[in-house]
């Protein structure tokens, strides 16, 4: 079997799965069209990569102009913008790191993989950058 096709069964089934458990546990009808999806792929890769995934997606059922791939340091790192703070949710429901740091805080997302870690340093104002370190 080729890897375009593992790729592509793997995200669709996914892609259903999700699709399912949201309609039974949300009482209304979630549509693809009601979804833009993010995958995404390690910093290492390349351009090649990608297009491997974004391709893969497509194959899988996913349209092209609902579909965003980000690498992975960055999802991080927007994730972490907008988790919730476990320590402060039961005082503020609403917490989430954005809200806790101050205007041009900055804070550091580390990517530890086998060979290689990403370090990158943000702010809340500033464009991302995935330093390699080696």
């Amino acid at each position: 079997m080729k890897a375009m096709e593992i790729f592509s069964i793997s995200i669709k089934y996914l892609k259903n799965s999700i699709l399912d458990m949201m309609n039974s546990t949300t009482g209304r009808e979630i549509l693809d069209r009601d979804i833009d999806y993010v995958l995404t792929v390690p910093a290492i890769r390349g351009d090649a990569a990608k297009m491997f995934m974004r391709e893969a997606a497509v194959k899988a059922g996913i349209p092209r102009d609902q579909l965003t791939i980000a690498l992975e340091p960055e999802a991080a790192s927007i994730y972490c913008q907008y988790m919730y703070l476990e320590q402060e949710y039961d005082k503020d429901p609403d917490s989430t790191f954005q809200k806790q740091v101050k205007e041009k805080s900055k804070y550091m997302v580390v990517d530890l993989g086998v060979n290689l870690s990403f370090i990158s340093v943000d702010n809340l104002e500033c464009v991302f950058n995935i330093i390699p370190k080696y």
